[in-house]
């Protein structure tokens, strides 16, 4: 599996007995690094697909400018479901498919990764991975998948129905956004080393008749 979360999920799924289920995060790329790029406090981002709760996304947004007017929400969309999320509430820009690095300028560029949704359950959250990486906090839901164990900060978790707590998160981090970087574990040559490890291990425990199959 790619997340303790996702693993977790599926120990629940299988029936006994049940196979040794182990774990080892998806990679992001080492280079991804913090940078000098001005943070607009006014632009937030949500760069998943659509039936990542998109809809949700936009009622919290919608409820959230109501307080403050001068947000606005980037929508970066990859394009390989065709989903429909309802109409976007004022403020909101569609940039449909960016390339990545079109994307990650955005996520220099932005207040933060907007997602705060409860009913999609990521198993790893790679966009959150890489926007933590390059300096870009994300504001997620608590317990929600393996949203906790992504999120290199606590500070970027919350209670995602309560539009108290979005309103007053996004307030701070615009008077000053919370320093963030990627957790290095996440980073290729740990993920690399962590497939090693796991690849030796198994070697090691195989039978002769096993290696023999091999």
């Amino acid at each position: 599996c790619v997340s303790a979360s996702h693993a977790r999920q599926l120990r629940a799924f299988l029936p006994h007995p049940q196979p040794v289920i182990r774990h080892v995060a998806n990679p992001i790329d080492p280079a991804l690094r913090p940078d000098d790029t001005p943070r607009d406090p006014n632009m937030l981002l949500f760069a998943s697909s659509p039936h990542k709760g998109l809809d949700e996304v936009y009622r919290a947004f919608s409820a959230l400018r109501a307080r403050i007017p001068a947000l606005r929400l980037a929508v970066a969309d990859p394009g390989y479901l065709n989903w429909n999320a309802g109409p976007p509430p004022p403020g909101v820009l569609h940039l449909g498919r960016l390339t990545t690095e079109a994307l990650h300028q955005r996520m220099r560029r932005a207040l933060c990764l907007f997602y705060p949704q409860t009913r999609f359950v990521e198993t790893f959250g790679l966009v959150i991975a890489e926007a933590n990486a390059l300096g870009c906090p994300a504001l997620l839901h608590r317990g929600l998948g393996a949203n906790d164990e992504v999120a290199s900060d606590p500070g970027q978790l919350i209670d995602a129905t309560d539009p108290r707590q979005i309103a007053g998160r996004i307030a701070r981090w615009r008077l000053r956004p919370p320093p963030v970087a990627g957790r290095a574990e996440f980073r290729a040559d740990a993920v690399i080393a962590a497939w090693r490890d796991l690849l030796s291990e198994t070697a090691t425990q195989a039978t002769p008749d096993m290696r023999r199959a091999g």
